[in-house]
């Protein structure tokens, strides 16, 4: 499923039987207050970073977002852009804190203390060195993918 963004939302664009169909997702700013809110929930949603501002909506399960064209180049792990710091070493040593985050996923959502995992966990509202990337969650394939990072060397 291929996507885009737009000033009015989130599209998916999908083919079938050889027609393409769209869907709209409208994005909505959002707090990190709102976002950890439906994080616990099981709905699957998109999160876009821009700056310092974050939007969100609501995806269906089966969105797969890793590769599209919205992702001009993941700059942790691409091939000709693989950053320096994809390390989990702490930050003085050239490290990366992104790195060493635990994804969430990994966390079954039953245990009592899973609210506490996710204030520890990988989440890009957490990260104020990237500043443009988006993340999806509670689907069968999460991703993060950060297009622009104060850190990024190569």
């Amino acid at each position: 499923m291929k996507f885009n963004v737009t000033s009015n939302g989130l599209i998916f664009f999908k083919k079938k039987d050889g027609i393409t169909i769209e869907q709209n997702f409208p994005l909505k700013e959002i707090s990190e207050d709102e976002i950890i809110e439906h994080r616990l929930s099981d709905v699957p949603g998109f999160i876009l970073k821009k700056g310092d501002k974050l939007y969100y909506s609501e995806i269906p399960n089966n969105s797969r977002l890793s590769n599209n064209e919205i992702t001009e180049i993941h700059l942790c792990s691409s091939l000709s852009k693989t950053c320096k710091h994809l390390s989990a070493a702490l930050e003085c040593d050239g490290g990366c804190q992104k790195v060493r985050d635990i994804s969430i996923d990994s966390y079954p959502k039953e245990r009592l203390d899973y609210f506490s995992k996710l204030i520890s966990a990988k989440r890009i509202e957490k990260y104020p060195f990237v500043t443009y990337g988006y993340e999806t969650f509670n689907t069968v394939h999460n991703c993060l993918v950060v297009m622009e990072c104060k850190n990024h060397e190569k």
